[in-house]
């Protein structure tokens, strides 16, 4: 039987095809040194469609990317046994990644051991394809693998899209504090998730 669709129905029916095809093609590893370049481009070009329009002063905007999206900079992190980091790729384009910190305790009072995510970064085109659950999936894993007593991170208070996706995670909201970017000054959310094993 051949099902025919007529207007939205098949609109929405072939973005429904897309979307699965763009995400059965989404591939994600482990990151190595080898992939400073493009780890240094995509945190520089995600920061900037978050955080651009925000900024009073573009000199301080520059000033942070060469301070903490640096190539060197990168490459150092990559090469520290505390960090792990995972590259997304789509048609072996990169389009995401993630980096989680082994041993990292939140300014908040959490019980156990502690492991941070500290970045995760997706390219606006792809933030619903399904990249930022693969990537998320694949932290989890490890840190089951440490056996990490609690997660946290940082989100922009104004990012709702991301506190969004995190609170449907488990995460929830801890505390929070002000960082100074440049000349600007921004509200950040620790957000923080208790994990439980089952064997």
């Amino acid at each position: 039987m051949v099902a025919i669709l007529h207007g939205n129905q098949n609109k929405n029916h072939m973005i429904a095809l897309l979307e699965s095809a763009v995400l059965n093609d989404i591939q994600v590893r482990r990151a190595t040194v080898a992939d400073a370049i493009a780890l240094a481009l995509l945190a520089r070009i995600t920061f900037a469609e978050t955080f651009e329009p925000h900024f009073t002063n573009k000199q301080g905007l520059l000033e942070h990317y060469e301070a903490t999206f640096a190539v060197r900079k990168i490459g150092h992190d990559l090469q520290d046994p505390n960090n792990v980091f995972w590259i997304a790729t789509h048609n072996h384009l990169p389009v995401g990644y993630v980096k989680l910190k082994k041993q990292a305790a939140p300014e908040a009072q959490l019980q156990g051991r502690c492991s941070q995510l500290e970045k995760i970064y997706v390219l606006k085109d792809y933030l619903s394809k399904g990249v930022g659950h693969q990537l998320q999936t694949a932290l989890f894993e490890e840190l089951q693998v440490l056996q990490t007593d609690n997660v946290w991170l940082y989100v922009w208070e104004q990012n709702s899209r991301a506190i969004s996706f995190y609170q449907k995670h488990g995460f929830r909201v801890v505390n929070s504090n002000y960082a100074t970017v440049g000349q600007d000054r921004f509200r950040f959310l620790t957000m923080a998730k208790r994990l439980y094993y089952i064997y």
